[in-house]
């Protein structure tokens, strides 16, 4: 697999690398205990974790501590799907999540979004699968910057095979 390219941030840039790092050239996804038990502490503030439990119920496992700080609140052992402010912003993040779950790629993209206080800020998401044991809704792990430095106009999404 070639590491998406064209990513803004250092931290998703690292976030994408310890990804790949830690399949150790197989093509299967990372554990997902195997994810959390190697801690990186350049990635960690920026990460976050859905159980992808059906295509209404994205629960949030894991919502980094800096990352709350950086939107306001934090949505850990939330239902993403209901935090969504319409329901187009619902559908996009119900198949977004469902694709990197069910298929053999990642997900990069770069868009607008308002914080909780507020805040309008351009954020870069990469996405990849994590495997679980069976019985386990699908988990995907997230690597988030939320930056106002980026002058970014335009939304950007792109499927990243790692097969």
């Amino acid at each position: 697999m070639q590491l998406p390219t064209g990513l803004k941030t250092e931290a998703c840039r690292r976030f994408a690398a310890h990804w790949h790092e830690l399949r150790g050239g197989s093509a299967a996804a990372p554990a997902l205990k195997e994810f959390l038990g190697q801690f990186n502490p350049t990635t960690q503030p920026h990460i976050m974790l859905i159980d992808v439990v059906s295509p209404d119920q994205l629960d949030v496992r894991l919502f980094a501590a800096g990352l709350a700080e950086k939107a306001g609140m934090d949505v850990t052992n939330m239902n993403l799907s209901v935090l969504a402010t319409t329901p187009e912003f619902a559908r996009s993040l119900s198949r977004s999540c469902m694709i990197v779950s069910q298929q053999r790629c990642g997900m990069w993209s770069i868009k607008r979004a308002i914080t909780a206080g507020g805040r309008e800020v351009t954020v870069e998401t990469v996405s990849f699968p994590l495997s679980v044991p069976d019985g386990m809704p699908p988990v995907i792990c997230l690597g988030i910057d939320i930056v106002d430095r980026l002058a970014v106009r335009e939304t950007v999404l792109k499927l990243v095979s790692y097969v």
